[in-house]
């Protein structure tokens, strides 16, 4: 079709289908190829003097400015100059095909305009957090949204920066850990530190007595006691409410089969550690470990666990025994004679008190059904019965000497 025009009223397509088919770039960028009147008339043979059609009708720009200015206002339907939206004095300026014309002549315009409603009700602040907002959060990589990620790359920077050693061979949580050490003993004039002056001027503050006859110490603590003992919609006060939690954390039960309970009491009786022997057993002290080791040689290893937990009254009060090693209803006691009734050969004396709890726990043991075996300072392995302790303040000590060969008769006669 070779259609020529003379006039703007003949041009055969709107302005918008004509730039969008034949002159955008993919992302709305306008192909600078044919941005000028030379290259639009050379690019379109078919209609006469296309570049004077866009001059008329866009005679109200000044005739030096840029000819994609032009075809942007034909684009965009403007048809009068463009001002300032706060001051409505000066013009504005083009900032290109895909920004087009800006709100604002002036910085000074443009901070009050931020906080102008436009015509959705809405501030150009509170459009530019709405859409921030939605894109941070509605931005998904590996399932997380643009905040996420960011806090979580700030967060291993500031870790990554922490951590790094310094010239002087501290990171920088250690140098300022010194600092702080140094400026508090750093003494004055009078004599004294800064942490010094500080827990003397705390004492003075805690004790200072107010208009109400209280010191601050005193309204502290009362103030603890009323907040500890309000009842909360669960029907607990603060303290209950943490004794309950404390209680559950307590009795859960660890991959070592233990609660964090009997950890923390075995770990600090005796102060003696408590050691991994392989994946399944733990032990405490050289006494445990050994008997482990002659289990081991003998291949029975792989037949006993850790003991569990049995309740007994030891003077009218309820106490936990947490027995070394079970198999089936056999617990095996590893003891010393030390820690039994501490060498007491005698039915009076020192270790008396302590024998009369460790026969209590092995005979409440013996009730609730166990049967128990008494591995003794490395040398002797004996069974107790019920009739062993007729008299709890004696020993019920048996010295059956222990080896290799009559420990294999013994675990074989009891079924081990």
């Amino acid at each position: 079709m070779n259609c020529e025009i003379e006039t703007k009223e003949d041009f055969p397509f709107s302005w918008k289908v004509f730039i969008d088919e034949n002159m955008l770039l993919p992302f709305g960028k306008l192909n600078y190829c044919v941005c000028s009147s030379r290259c639009i008339d050379k690019e379109f043979p078919q209609f006469k003097s296309v570049s004077k059609i866009i001059y008329e009708q866009t005679s109200f720009l000044p005739l030096e400015c840029k000819f994609a200015e032009r075809l942007y206002c034909l684009y965009s339907d403007i048809k009068e100059t463009q001002f300032c939206k706060i001051c409505g004095i000066n013009k504005t300026k083009y900032k290109g095909f895909v920004f087009g014309y800006g709100h604002t002549c002036s910085h000074d315009c443009f901070l009050k305009f931020q906080y102008v409603k436009q015509d959705d009700d809405l501030t150009f602040v509170q459009k530019r957090s709405l859409h921030s907002a939605e894109t941070t959060t509605n931005t998904l990589i590996n399932g997380k949204n643009l905040h996420q990620l960011r806090g979580l790359k700030a967060a291993k920077q500031t870790t990554q920066t922490k951590l790094q050693i310094g010239y002087d061979g501290l990171n920088i949580f250690q140098r300022s850990t010194n600092k702080a050490v140094k400026k508090r003993n750093e003494v004055d004039e009078s004599g004294t530190s800064s942490a010094q002056r500080g827990a003397k001027k705390a004492v003075i503050t805690f004790s200072k007595i107010g208009d109400d006859g209280l010191s601050l110490k005193q309204k502290t603590a009362q103030k603890m006691v009323i907040t500890k003992s309000i009842i909360g919609n669960d029907g607990l006060t603060i303290a209950q409410r943490s004794a309950q939690k404390a209680n559950i954390t307590k009795s859960q039960i660890g991959a070592d089969g233990m609660s964090g309970l009997q950890r923390t009491f075995l770990a600090q009786k005796h102060n003696i550690a408590i050691k991994h022997y392989n994946d399944v057993l733990y032990y405490q002290g050289n006494y445990e470990r050994d008997f482990l080791q002659k289990l081991e040689m003998l291949n029975l290893l792989q037949l006993i666990r850790n003991g569990q937990c049995v309740k007994y009254i030891d003077i009218k009060k309820e106490r936990t025994y947490h027995f070394d090693f079970i198999h089936n209803n056999i617990i095996f006691e590893i003891k010393s004679q030390w820690f039994y009734d501490h060498h007491n050969n005698s039915d009076n004396g020192p270790g008396l008190i302590i024998r009369i709890q460790n026969n209590s726990k092995w005979l409440a043991a013996l009730h609730q059904g166990y049967r128990m075996v008494i591995v003794l300072d490395k040398l002797y392995c004996f069974e107790l019965f019920e009739s062993d302790f007729i008299d709890m303040s004696k020993s019920v000590v048996k010295k059956i000497p222990i080896t290799d060969e009559n420990l294999i008769e013994f675990l074989n006669e009891h079924k081990f």
